[in-house]
């Protein structure tokens, strides 16, 4: 991060975001103030809180807002999850620096993966932009992730704002 330097427009949203980020809260509040402050700085349809238990292969997953349609996609998420592949990025190679689907994969090659057609498409996500919270070493791996459909991209500047806001997200 000392090469990144953040321009005024993704350090203000950064900044503002920090006093909520770093009040006082139990280890429970901590998901949901975190996707709180991603949503605004970052903004998106909806963000979500992730943690892997990579011994087990079970996940939490807190999405703020929660469609009304998540709980009901469940075994298809869980079935195609292994072809998530920023988790699978994060899973090999934990670091910093926030990811894109498609860093790895075109729209096309996306939309062909059970993950899209069965899960992804049902929620209106074309690409999502994460960030991992835990380092490498730990058994449970949490990340946090913004959702957005094909009329609203990610920008340079939207990574920036995560990758800005991610150490801080660590530390609280």
């Amino acid at each position: 991060y000392a090469r990144r330097v953040p321009t005024e427009a993704v350090n203000a949203p950064v900044m503002a975001a920090l006093p909520e980020l770093y009040a006082l809260a139990t280890a429970d509040e901590f998901p949901l103030r975190a996707v709180a402050a991603v949503r605004r700085v970052v903004g998106g349809s909806k963000c979500d809180y992730t943690e892997v238990d990579l011994a087990t292969g079970n996940f939490r997953v807190l999405v703020s807002p929660e469609p009304s349609q998540l709980r009901s996609l469940q075994p298809a998420r869980r079935a195609h999850m292994t072809q998530h592949p920023v988790l699978g990025h994060f899973l090999h190679r934990p670091g910093p620096g926030a990811r894109l689907i498609s860093d790895f994969l075109t729209p096309t090659q996306f939309r062909r993966l059970g993950l899209y057609g069965e899960f992804f498409v049902h929620l209106d996500v074309d690409d999502q932009l994460t960030a991992l919270l835990t380092p490498g070493a730990t058994r449970v791996r949490a990340g946090i992730s913004i959702d957005r459909d094909r009329r609203s991209p990610f920008t340079a500047a939207d990574r920036r704002r995560l990758d800005a806001l991610q150490p801080h997200l660590v530390a609280a």
